[in-house]
């Protein structure tokens, strides 16, 4: 990660008392920083945020940290006495630091609780969190960490000695909004004791896998013992069954639901956070900036939404990334449908996706993975590939509310039933996919002629029904329990069809979706309700020699079923609401900027579309954390952006005086930070009436705003090509 610069002895980080000189990370929550591509490293080092240093993360490492200022030098050869190990010659890389101390690296055993500082060895700090400025940056003393021997890559085990001394007895390393922290299985036993074991059974499993989580798959008992506490015990080797299927789950979940849990029965942590520079914040005003600032790759979700889209790619010949997140969201929030509870905000988890992709460029792909999916969880039969009529969607309902709708060729479609002088019947399905995306969860209100024809085919359906089972024509007594069901609707059927819950997923090709974005579409239409998923790249590099099995693994199958069969309520820890209070006012500011525009539906609507993004991500936990939020904030922004700028362009377009506007904004939705283009494909994708001056200077003012930043690219058939690419 990139740590500030100093100028004149002043950090610039803006804070004209920082105490963290040379030592200050650019990101404020650096904690979640990626592993960065070699490309992006290029481009932090071009841009000159790594000239005066760079931090490196240790969660997966031991630093032995020698300040011999504070007595580090006589305590490491104390050290060295007592264990008869000399540390720095069995390491695998070891740094001199600027200060005339020393960072002797190991490899960190994978969730061991480790102590940071040893009474008996003051001046030494055991670092197996936070960071360490790395090799080659600059020193407040004016000199350069350097390494001493070794390389990064030849880093090892640590000697049994040192873990011997370090290890905290009986402790687990968790982490707990965003912070480590080490639980005993005492301080387990104290947390389960707080929460009512005879509560429902999806909440009992889920406990049970934060406690495997949390162990690391050493805490049967615990979850045994709590369990037995409860009138629905059922017996040990149900539990063994249950436990030994944890460790499998593809998303498990993890320690935050039962520090969720425990705190709302009354649990007071007596835990400390082992940090040293990232100590615990408060929350005050400013979340946006983090959020804004954190590390965020699109194609790359967290919770069980990332493990799906990695399925995904694993089994496709093309990589369509951001398609495969688009239908990961969408997979989850149809399975979850109505069955999960935003405790805290009401949402519910219907989308409507949007995938844009070139024809023949992987989107049949994409769909075969999601008949898989939803083959598997037995859930098949809600998926409706063709919308005829509202009438028709009235009996997909009425036959199953939970209807889930697939559709290719979805910019025609567009074009056909979001056009604002679309026929009446047309408009009849635009009107049905409005009320749906808003009123699921609650019911859905037929109108007049709607209504009409539902009432005489509900009678027709009933006559049959009660024939069947007057003339004891029911062995199995189906027809009996359709009957009842269908009495109960025709009966309530002036409140609409109750608990219906619809989500939708589009296929399109990107003309046809460009054709369709019209300012009205995108302010007015149902499509302002969608999210948008677009590959720019419409001829993706092939894997050779490979064959997808589509075979969806036992880990992932679990977790989907697991979330299809559930159900229960959804909680937000207090960070993430308190991220997602900042973001409705965020979006809101921006939707005042975009009142000269008319652009204001567009920026409200991702308000709602933020809560949903997040609670999807948050379903297989049931605690939506501040990770889930701020990943979700960063998509719909985004998306947000790409639909301003859409829209922007097409009003805009009549406006002689804007039309440089316009040609930014087009070059803007044609870029991406991980697709580029050269300035002579943006003046063929821009139209013809753009000359290749125009765009010349459209780029050049972009790049002064800092909006894109160019690149070198390889071509095969000559010198490397520039390239355009959005800077964030």
């Amino acid at each position: 990660m990139a740590l500030h610069r100093v100028e004149s002895g002043r950090c610039q980080c803006g804070n004209s008392e920082c105490q963290a000189q040379y030592k200050h990370p650019r990101m404020r929550n650096w904690q979640y920083t990626p592993h960065w591509s070699d490309e992006q490293l290029e481009t932090m080092e071009k841009y000159g945020q790594l000239e005066q240093g760079f931090g490196v993360l240790v969660d997966d490492h031991i630093i032995i940290d020698i300040d011999p200022r504070n007595g580090g030098n006589a305590a490491y050869k104390k050290l060295c006495a007592d264990t008869g190990i000399d540390f720095k010659a069995v390491s695998g890389f070891v740094v001199a630091t600027g200060g005339g101390g020393w960072h002797i690296y190991f490899k960190r055993p994978s969730g061991m609780a480790l102590l940071a500082h040893l009474h008996d060895y003051p001046g030494l700090d055991f670092k197996s969190s936070g960071f360490v400025v790395g090799a080659g940056s600059l020193h407040k003393s004016g000199m350069t960490y350097e390494a001493e021997h070794g390389h990064p890559e030849d880093i090892g085990a640590p000697p049994d000695a040192l873990l011997v001394l370090l290890q905290k007895q009986h402790a687990h390393r968790v982490e707990s909004g965003g912070a480590v922290v080490d639980l005993s299985d005492g301080d387990i036993e104290e947390m389960v004791s707080c929460i009512d074991a005879d509560s429902e059974y999806d909440q009992w499993i889920k406990i049970g896998m934060a406690i495997h989580h949390a162990t690391n798959g050493s805490g049967l008992a615990i979850w045994d013992n709590w369990s037995k506490t409860s009138k629905k015990y059922p017996d040990e080797s149900t539990l063994e069954r249950h436990w030994h299927s944890f460790g499998k789950s593809a998303n498990p979940v993890t320690a935050a639901t039962l520090f969720h849990h425990a705190r709302e029965g009354g649990y007071k942590e007596p835990v400390t956070f082992d940090y040293q520079l990232e100590k615990a914040p408060d929350y005050p005003a400013g979340l946006v900036e983090e959020m804004l600032a954190a590390p965020f790759d699109a194609r790359r979700p967290p919770s069980l939404v990332g493990e799906i889209a990695d399925w995904i790619n694993s089994q496709a010949i093309n990589l369509r990334e951001n398609l495969a997140v688009g239908a990961a969201l969408y997979t989850v929030g149809s399975l979850a449908a109505s069955k999960y509870t935003d405790v805290s905000h009401g949402q519910t988890p219907n989308l409507y996706v949007t995938c844009i992709a070139g024809s023949g460029s992987g989107k049949e792909h994409i769909i075969r993975c999601m008949k898989k999916m939803f083959g598997k969880c037995e859930m098949g039969g809600r998926v409706h590939t063709t919308i005829k009529s509202e009438q028709e969607m009235v009996r997909n309902l009425l036959s199953d509310p939970q209807c889930y709708y697939r559709l290719d060729e979805f910019g025609e479609f567009l074009a056909k039933v979001d056009h604002p002088m679309a026929p009446s019947y047309l408009q009849g399905i635009r009107r049905a996919l409005l009320s749906g995306y808003s009123n699921s969860g609650s019911a859905y209100e037929l109108s007049g002629d709607v209504r009409r024809e539902t009432e005489r085919e509900l009678v027709k359906t009933i006559s049959r029904l009660q024939k069947k089972v007057d003339e004891n024509d029911d062995q199995t007594g189906k027809a009996k329990e359709q009957l009842e069901k269908h009495l109960h609707t025709l009966n309530n059927l002036d409140k609409g069809i109750a608990g219906f819950f619809l989500s939708m997923i589009g296929f399109t090709a990107p003309n046809k979706f460009i054709e369709s974005m019209t300012y009205d579409a995108i302010t007015g239409g149902f499509i302002g309700r969608c999210m948008f998923f677009r590959e720019r790249d419409n001829n993706p590099k092939p894997k050779l020699n490979f064959t997808p099995d589509y075979d969806l693994p036992m880990g992932l199958w679990m977790a989907l079923g697991s979330v299809s069969s559930g159900g229960g309520d959804i909680h937000t820890e207090e960070k993430a609401r308190l991220a997602l209070d900042e973001c409705v006012i965020h979006f809101w500011e921006m939707a005042a900027t975009g009142e000269k525009d008319s652009v204001e539906p567009v920026w409200r609507r991702a308000i709602e579309l933020t809560m949903k993004v997040s609670l999807i991500l948050a379903i297989p936990s049931g605690v939506r954390t501040f990770e889930h939020v701020c990943w979700a904030f960063n998509l719909v922004r985004k998306d947000t952006e790409d639909r301003v700028n859409l829209s922007v362009a097409s009003i805009a377009s009549a406006d002689k005086e804007r039309s440089g506007e316009v040609l930014m904004r087009k070059i803007l939705s044609k870029i991406a930070k991980d697709h580029g283009a050269s300035i002579g494909v943006l003046k063929s994708q821009c139209g013809v009436k753009y000359s290749k001056k125009d765009v010349e200077e459209a780029v050049k003012i972009l790049a002064e705003a800092g909006e894109i930043v160019a690149k070198k690219t390889d071509n095969a058939k000559g010198p490397k090509t520039e390239k355009w690419y959005l800077a964030k």
